[in-house]
């Protein structure tokens, strides 16, 4: 449903470069005056949520993706135990753009939804040092190795919860969730083709039950399958996510 109100909390969704779509909308919503109370998200939800949480703009973060600064993050360079991307490099980033590792000293409420290993629980972290929580929460199986967090091995919030809504259900403000892995697939040929389809089927479980409990749900229609870390496309998905913000607002 549509509101009048202009004081919002967002809920994104893991995808992957794909987030581009969520800096789209975001842009749009800052573009029309509305105001982020909280900030809930998974995976690249998380890493870019909480760049925006620490006060930076949508454009700001969108040119990151664009000169490839936060590809070449992703680029598997040698193999070590357990995963093979270290995360000295998103570490690194995350000490440039978001300063005071910290969730109190943030601009915005933030909450970074990752997976606990040991309890198969998805965790919903919104206190105390914040880049390992967002370091977990990006953490995809086996591409990267898992985040120790208090003993405990943790990784991808997606893998449990992909449109992390909890968090944000007690704050008192319409919840606004995006999910950017709207697009149509195509006849599977190989193997992996179905081992990764039948991986997104699992993980949309968690969206399409959570998608309910949001009072708006932005789902972009993708024109094609965009590969997890197309940066190249970065651009046009910022476009998608704005135009799909825009429509919805307008009716």
């Amino acid at each position: 449903m549509a509101t009048d109100n202009k004081e919002i909390s967002l809920c994104l969704s893991g995808g992957g470069m794909r987030g581009a779509v969520h800096l789209g909308v975001l842009q749009y919503l800052l573009d029309h005056g509305y105001h982020f109370r909280a900030i809930s998200g998974t995976s690249i939800g998380s890493l870019l949520g909480g760049m925006i949480a620490a006060g930076h703009n949508p454009w700001e973060v969108l040119e990151l993706m664009l000169n490839e600064h936060i590809m070449k993050l992703f680029v598997p360079v040698v193999k070590i135990s357990r995963g093979l991307i270290a995360h000295k490099k998103i570490q690194e980033l995350l000490e440039e753009m978001i300063p005071e590792n910290s969730f109190e000293k943030l601009s915005i409420p933030f909450f970074s939804c990752a997976v606990n290993l040991q309890k198969g629980e998805a965790v919903y972290f919104g206190k105390g040092t914040v880049h390992d929580k967002i370091l977990a929460s990006i953490s995809i199986p086996l591409l990267f190795r898992p985040v120790v967090i208090d003993g405990d091995d943790y990784v991808d919030g997606g893998v449990r919860d992909n449109l992390p809504v909890q968090p944000l259900q007690e704050l008192g403000y319409p919840i606004l969730g995006v999910h950017v892995n709207n697009y149509a697939f195509h006849r599977i040929h190989t193997g992996s083709e179905i081992f990764r389809r039948v991986m997104q089927l699992l993980i949309r479980q968690s969206v399409d039950r959570n998608k309910e409990l949001c009072d708006i749900f932005l789902e972009p229609p993708l024109e094609k399958e965009y590969a997890l870390f197309d940066l190249k496309a970065a651009g046009e998905l910022f476009d998608t996510g704005y135009r799909a913000a825009r429509d919805y607002f307008k009716e």
